[in-house]
């Protein structure tokens, strides 16, 4: 009761839309502590892209929560967005740029997100009526955006705030290379959040204008972990943990280990599922049984919450990951870097951010060959015991230092705090 009241002493009410927390796991490394520290500041609400799902996190029973559902589109209704003028401009915009194939698959698609924005727009006007809502938080550059700054011209006292990662910003991420209404969100919103300085930049680079002055990056961070101590054998442990989809590029780890010399000894662990999984384990059975120096194992699923007992139980030297893209500074490293982990990692993303090379890990190219991982790979195990737990200081400084959630939350809150004053 005593929350309850605190709460609802507070002036600024927000209301936060995700894709899914509290209901489900995929934003749980991301926004777990960040929320934490808004309940301290805000009198929060979320709205999650969810309508079945149960609550799976720990969640004040005091804050109200909704649900929303992006239903079957009725293309009937398409036509009528023309009625608003960034729609238009968007079209305009996309026909200059686009090669004809592509111009009315580009504008169906922008005519499809504005609907969808719309649909959002109504529940999301209930919520900010019902609950006084003054600030709107997307976690993701979604149509819920749209619909928030649209709700943000009915309602001027509204302060709209937006984060981007990687689908939701870098044109490749989505078909036809097209990020629907990105200079209106952008000229409307008051705060727009990128979680690396590759990510504000790419942006500002695509869609230039005066909103640069209310761009900012915040990393996301990882609560602190408990650091891993090596095993200190003649075997080289070396952990990955990612999704099994086209864009982590496993099957690359895997030819690089299939390439080492018979003198460097590996045991590789991957936590991670996927729609690759079959593949890739009829791809290490071919490339990596055959070799008696290496061990492999998938360890399909792991819950968030038991990601570092896993990597306690292994004790990994090095942490390996080949992504083709990044949204920010990746999750997983930072992970890595919290358990005194240095890394091997693809210069993508806000991967530089994270990796300086040969101080704490190794930064491949974007593009890289096997070869080169395998050099990577091979190089720290070559490194003497000194100039390992050199690199493993380094990594875990690097963290402290910029990468913890429980700081970066502080600072992030405390921006939108002199954003109410």
């Amino acid at each position: 009761m005593k929350g309850r009241n605190m709460r609802e002493d507070m002036q600024d009410r927000m209301l936060l839309v995700t894709q899914g927390f509290p209901f489900d796991e995929c934003e749980r490394a991301f926004l777990e502590v960040e929320f934490e520290e808004l309940t301290k500041r805000f009198q929060m609400n979320v709205l999650a892209n969810n309508v079945t799902g149960k609550i799976v996190h720990k969640f004040p029973e005091d804050i109200p929560c909704w649900r929303y559902h992006i239903g079957k589109l009725n293309i009937f209704r398409l036509p009528a967005q023309l009625r608003y003028p960034e729609v238009r401009k968007d079209i305009v915009s996309c026909w200059f740029a686009m090669k004809a194939r592509e111009k009315i698959r580009t504008t169906i698609r922008i005519l499809a997100y504005s609907l969808r924005a719309e649909e959002l727009f109504r529940q999301m006007e209930e919520i900010v009526k019902q609950q006084n809502i003054n600030f709107i938080y997307t976690y993701w550059c979604t149509q819920a955006t749209v619909a928030a700054v649209r709700l943000k011209k009915r309602y001027p006292q509204l302060k709209v705030i937006t984060r981007f990662h990687g689908y939701d910003l870098y044109r490749e991420r989505v078909a036809g290379n097209w990020q629907p209404l990105r200079p209106f969100i952008a000229g409307n919103a008051n705060l727009l959040v990128f979680a690396c300085k590759r990510g504000r930049e790419y942006f500002l680079g695509q869609w230039p204008g005066e909103w640069e002055k209310y761009s900012i990056v915040s990393y996301l961070g990882t609560r602190a972990m408990q650091r891993v101590i090596p095993q200190n054998t003649d075997k080289l442990a070396v952990v990955s943990c990612s999704n099994l989809i086209p864009l982590k590029r496993v099957h690359m780890i895997i030819e690089a280990l299939a390439l080492l010399p018979d003198q460097i000894r590996v045991e590789w662990h991957h936590l991670g599922d996927g729609s690759e999984r079959e593949k890739l384990e009829k791809l290490a059975v071919e490339k990596l049984t055959p070799k008696p120096h290496i061990f492999w194992k998938f360890w399909g699923e792991v819950p968030h919450d038991e990601i570092e007992t896993v990597y306690q139980k292994i004790s990994p030297d090095l942490f390996i990951t080949t992504s083709s893209t990044e949204g920010g500074a990746p999750v997983s490293v930072q992970e890595s870097f919290a358990m005194g982990i240095p890394a091997i990692g693809t210069d993508v993303g806000g991967m530089a951010e994270l990796i300086s090379n040969r101080e704490t890990g190794y930064l491949l190219p974007a593009d890289f060959d096997f070869f080169e991982a395998t050099h990577c790979i091979e190089s720290y195990g070559k490194l003497s015991a000194a100039e390992k737990k050199s690199m493993a200081e380094n990594a875990l400084n690097k963290w402290k230092k910029h990468f913890s959630a429980e700081k970066n939350a502080k600072k992030f809150v405390e921006i939108l705090k002199r954003m109410g004053q």
